[in-house]
């Protein structure tokens, strides 16, 4: 596709007339085409996480301009709908995170799926057992704050090239403060649009949602009331950030995502198929000291499968290509050369 740019496209489109869902990889962005150009917005696009972490801001968004001129589409006007800042801190093993830390209240409980979930006038706290994992606060298409375990994440996504981008130790204790901005915050209550609005003064919305969510720190008490209380230093390492490095902000850290991504869904073929090689080897009755000899069966059961259904295997080996076109490469070194 358009000067050998390869996109991944679903069979859906998105809400708002957009016909066409496409996909540029791990390190890449989702889009969305209307079928019909017309002087409106015909193009949405999304920038991954990773692609932002490893490009850096600038990067990223030189990348999207490359997309859309191998495409031979001429950018009109653009116009941010979201903005998602992250910052990632490193806490001590005490750490521990309690909605009651913050300036808020919490009424309404409820249970949903074993994972319980306080929410009240657009506060949310999910929790397993008797600990926080995430803490949110404001609603979107608004502005939004979430604070979470990011290395609970990284556990149980699998995405273990997030690392790579921490720099730090994999059994290390991360949280991330995540400040959302919605379309309805930016455009009608900060008039903001444009990537040149954006850049101005992403660090002081950011900031003043810090100032406006504070969570504090229940050994830095000052009477009752939680407001009074001494910042977390989790929210001090944050603001300093803010104040002293958000330059560091702007760029971007490479890592292995391609990679790391292929390893992660290859490791899981790979359980999947000593899983199913064991039950199989079962149920067929054989015995551990033929497990061998079995294999080799298997092995030839499958070539004389694939030389009476050729058509059909080629079917499904290109559709594997296409699936994992993004990933394809030696896992590693590919002794069938």
């Amino acid at each position: 596709m358009g000067n050998g740019l390869t996109m991944h496209v679903a069979e859906h489109g998105l809400k708002g007339g957009y016909a066409y869902s496409c996909d540029t990889g791990p390190e890449g962005e989702q889009w969305w085409f209307k079928s019909a150009v017309k002087l409106d917005w015909n193009i949405r696009v999304k920038v991954k996480a990773a692609t932002l972490a490893s490009l850096g801001w600038h990067g990223a968004k030189q990348q999207l301009y490359t997309v859309l001129e191998n495409l031979n589409i001429k950018v009109v006007e653009e116009s941010i709908s979201r903005v998602d800042f992250a910052l990632d801190c490193t806490v001590s093993e005490d750490f521990y995170m309690s909605p009651y830390l913050f300036t808020a209240r919490t009424t309404a409980t409820k249970t949903e799926n074993g994972i319980k979930l306080e929410e009240s006038d657009g506060w949310k706290i999910y929790s397993t057992g008797r600990r926080t994992e995430s803490v949110t606060i404001g609603k979107m298409p608004g502005r939004q704050l979430i604070v979470y375990d990011k290395t609970r994440e990284i556990r149980d996504t699998g995405k273990e090239y997030w690392w790579q981008f921490l720099q730090v130790p994999r059994n290390t204790q991360v949280w991330r403060i995540e400040a959302r901005f919605g379309k309805k915050f930016l455009k009608e209550q900060c008039g903001l649009s444009t990537w040149e609005d954006l850049e101005k003064h992403l660090p002081g919305l950011v900031l003043d949602m810090l100032c406006d969510h504070r969570m504090c720190d229940s050994k830095r008490m000052a009477g009752k009331k939680v407001s009074r209380w001494g910042l977390h230093p989790l929210w001090i390492e944050a603001s300093r950030f803010m104040h002293d490095n958000f330059e560091d902000a702007w760029l971007g850290r490479p890592a292995r995502v391609l990679t790391g991504e292929r390893d992660r869904i290859a490791g899981i073929f790979s359980k999947q198929l000593r899983g199913g090689l064991i039950s199989f080897a079962q149920l067929s009755g054989v015995s551990q000291a033929d497990f061998a000899r079995f294999l080799n069966d298997v092995t030839d059961d499958v070539y004389e499968w694939k030389k009476q259904h050729e058509p059909d295997f080629l079917k499904r080996w290109e559709k594997a290509g296409d699936k994992y076109a993004f990933l394809v490469g030696p896992i590693r070194k590919n002794k069938y050369d």
